[in-house]
């Protein structure tokens, strides 16, 4: 049924008929209310906080990043994407646009977000790896950290520890390596001032199949987001779903990385764990 109810049918008995104008007077009252409360709100964040943020998105030109970006431009705020240009740019000159693979090309990532000064938000929609999140919270410290020694990641499995790797981007070798049960941000002190207002990280619920709930029918809280302490318990929830939990375990790496800088040096971040989304512009099918 169109919202607008310009395609309704009249051919029902006259009570039908009343009842689906009915609903469809609600269903407009409805969304009328959400739509003036989400003004109210934007124009009293508007005026709180001002307008022109500067907000810088890693990736932004696919569903949700699009959706995102497309909001943030009519709030009037200068956005910066970062992302590999694989996917056309529907924004054009509203927005600048440095192309770079953050897991290819490291440095240059981290050179671009130095040279960008502060930011008065982040959005990470594609962080995967806890070493890839590492260097962009570094590159956001205000106090060098040059000194500071590469982080290296305890394997999760009991295996040797290794350093992240590109050549095994996308196999489990590559996830066995990279994932971490602290992924320490290493010199990260605590009088580190960051070059971000907040930093918001779209994480997934999937992060609970790494975790002691994994797989669990009934509701969970975020506090049971903890990894098993035994490793035997982590093969355990990889073998009941080896795609969900090195996809988890690599997105709940990412969030340890954001509390351990966090905690050593207050960056300010907010991690979402997002449930199964759908809407315009989804493209799951690529995944599929």
């Amino acid at each position: 049924m169109e919202c607008d109810g310009a395609n309704d049918s009249h051919d029902g008995a006259v009570n039908e008929g009343s009842q689906t104008g009915t609903e469809s007077l609600k269903f407009k009252l409805r969304s009328w209310r959400t739509g003036h409360r989400r003004e109210k709100l934007r124009k009293k964040l508007g005026e709180k906080f001002g307008k022109e943020k500067r907000v810088l998105i890693l990736g932004g030109t696919q569903f949700m990043g699009r959706l995102t970006t497309t909001l943030l431009l009519k709030d009037g705020h200068h956005v910066t994407l970062i992302n590999r240009g694989r996917s056309p740019n529907p924004f054009g000159d509203a927005v600048t646009t440095f192309h770079c693979d953050r897991h290819l090309q490291r440095d240059r990532l981290i050179d671009f977000i130095r040279s960008g000064g502060y930011w008065d938000a982040i959005i990470d929609f594609v962080g995967f790896y806890p070493s890839v999140m590492c260097d962009t919270v570094r590159a956001l410290a205000v106090q060098s950290l040059e000194s500071a020694s590469s982080p290296t990641f305890p394997d999760v499995f009991g295996e040797s520890a290794g350093r992240w790797s590109p050549n095994g981007l996308g196999n489990g070798t590559h996830v066995r390596t990279a994932v971490s049960t602290s992924a320490r941000a290493s010199g990260i002190g605590e009088t580190t001032s960051w070059n971000v207002g907040h930093y918001v990280y779209i994480s997934s619920d999937s992060t609970y199949m790494a975790c002691e709930v994994g797989g669990s029918p009934g509701a969970v809280t975020e506090a049971e987001g903890k990894r098993p302490a035994e490793v035997e318990a982590r093969e355990i929830l990889r073998r009941s779903s080896e795609y969900q939990y090195e996809y988890g375990s690599n997105k709940l790496a990412c969030e340890e990385a954001l509390q351990q800088a966090s905690q050593q040096g207050g960056f300010p971040f907010t991690a979402l764990r997002l449930a199964d989304v759908v809407g315009p512009f989804d493209n799951i099918a690529a995944h599929l």
